[in-house]
């Protein structure tokens, strides 16, 4: 039975008395966060269980099986997922999400949802890619990425396939290349926020929900900065911010459900140029449609980021730096579409 741990705590580290010797954590270790809530818990309740939790938060790597509930080992140095041994890159997941204290739920349904992707390689190149920040995991096991498109949502190599917010575009798997070699080839490009910025002279950039079963090779070049996938939906327009580097929860709303865009599926190619989609205004944000920035600047900043994240899909709006005045003109943007 787990005794009281003497200890001393400092926003920089933890050091804890422990078989008689000094352990010490910095701040920047990821079981920090863990390791002080536990000590809080257990100095707060003085219970022997809740002092047991704070030995399995000692180590970056016991707070992680703990965090997973034993399903994360680590054993000679190797990480192991489920008894598998998983890529560096993972590990360093699991770490980043465990010091935050994240619900590991969505690293359970990405490791689950990887199983099914056909291809070894694409398995491996995966990882390297969701090193870059801002490529959340979300609760269902996706993950998040950003794609460069034309002002009118069309994609920049073609200008066939729809971009806009709601729609999902899909290709058969066999017509994506799965060459990590080539650079630009077959098959719908996404991107870490730096690759996107960088592609396209006249462009918007979108946030896209990608499944790891749908990502077919990642290049070499760009620094693994791009990946070509078979599969992704729009989510909406990117406000500003870079998303979360482990998981992401975009804010509840409270203003009722509008109704979603209808799906339309990818038409095929042709060498003809189409015209721009039109936006269907939602019908519980009717009233801001036709307000002007000075109308739109008396509706309080609640108001704002609620249509502009359910009336607009800009992703990430609650979180649109600059204030209102940013707010307002990322709205009128993202309404003249």
């Amino acid at each position: 039975m787990a005794q009281r741990l003497s200890f001393t705590l400092s926003k920089d580290s933890i050091i804890v008395i422990y078989k008689n010797k000094p352990v010490t954590v910095r701040a920047t270790a990821p079981n920090f966060l863990s390791l002080k809530q536990s000590l809080m818990r257990a100095e707060l309740s003085g219970r022997a269980e809740d002092w047991n939790e704070v030995e399995k938060n000692m180590t970056p790597e016991s707070s992680a099986r703990n965090w997973t509930k034993g399903r994360f080992t680590i054993k000679e140095g190797k990480a192991f997922f489920d008894n598998v041994e998983v890529p560096e890159s993972l590990g360093n997941r699991i770490a980043a999400m465990a010091s935050r204290n994240e619900d590991p739920m969505p690293l359970f349904k990405f490791w689950e949802r990887l199983q099914k992707n056909p291809s070894y390689r694409s398995i491996h190149q995966l990882f390297p890619f969701l090193e870059h920040a801002g490529i959340p995991l979300l609760k269902d096991g996706c993950f998040h990425a950003y794609k460069s498109v034309q002002s009118n949502f069309r994609d920049h190599h073609s200008g066939q396939y729809d971009n806009s917010p709601g729609r999902t575009n899909e290709m058969p798997r066999n017509q994506v290349s799965d060459d990590p070699e080539v650079a630009c080839h077959e098959g719908f490009h996404v991107g870490a926020l730096n690759y996107a910025n960088s592609f396209g002279s006249d462009r918007r950039i979108v946030i896209c929900k990608v499944a790891p079963e749908d990502v077919v090779s990642v290049p070499r070049d760009c620094n693994s900065e791009k990946m070509r996938v078979c599969k992704y939906t729009v989510i909406g327009l990117h406000g500003g911010e870079q998303m979360s580097s482990t998981t992401y929860d975009e804010p509840e709303e409270s203003s009722p459900s509008p109704e979603p865009l209808p799906y339309q599926p990818p038409r095929e190619r042709t060498k003809a140029k189409s015209a721009a989609p039109k936006r269907i205004p939602k019908k519980a944000f009717e009233k801001y449609e036709k307000m002007s920035a000075g109308k739109l600047m008396e509706c309080s900043l609640d108001e704002l980021r609620q249509y502009a994240g359910k009336g607009l899909d800009i992703v990430g709006a609650s979180k649109v730096p600059g204030g209102k005045t940013a707010l307002v003109a990322k709205i009128l943007s993202a309404r003249a579409s």
